[in-house]
């Protein structure tokens, strides 16, 4: 099943469930505002709206559903300078870090690993700010990267992608 159709699936579902009609102008407005998420974020956030005391009420309009979806971004990218930190803690300056190449590459942007372990704590909340605006483009390359290389080949393509990310 492809992503639209998928959408698609979620949409008719969530119309049914509040009792409204899905029309074609709907359709149309929905396809054009969540182009570029994921099929699996698209169906966590309508999960989110319908189990939403105060706003789960009513049919979700596409900024409520925007909104679900700018919310897990945001848990994701905290979650990313989370496991950075611990894993600072854990290797300090001269160990090696384990990090997804999406952290790896917004690490390299903010300076480096060993910039990161020597900074002040004065310091923590720019970079924080600088660390989370890297991993968004990161994270965003690597979406885009997997809708692009889907096929046969993906798998093989994608385990070469973060070796050619860190040699550039």
């Amino acid at each position: 099943m492809t992503d639209r159709n998928r959408l698609l699936k979620t949409l008719a579902g969530c119309y049914a469930y509040y009792e409204r009609e899905l029309s074609e102008v709907a359709v149309s407005v929905w396809l054009a505002d969540l182009d570029g998420y994921s099929a699996d974020a698209i169906d966590a956030a309508f999960i989110r709206h319908r189990r939403d005391p105060e706003r789960g009420q009513w049919l979700p309009k596409t900024a409520d559903i925007l909104r679900h979806l700018a919310a897990s971004t945001q848990e994701r990218r905290q979650a990313a300078w989370v496991e950075v930190l611990s894993e600072a803690r854990r290797v300090g300056n001269y160990g090696r870090p384990n990090l997804t190449p999406q952290q790896q590459m917004a690490i390299d942007a903010v300076g480096g690993w060993r910039a990161l372990c020597h900074c002040d704590e004065s310091q923590l909340g720019h970079l924080q700010r600088r660390f989370m605006d890297a991993f968004d483009a990161a994270d965003s390359r690597a979406q885009r990267d997997e809708l692009a290389l889907a096929g046969p080949a993906q798998r093989d393509v994608m385990a070469v992608l973060p070796k050619l990310n860190r040699v550039v």
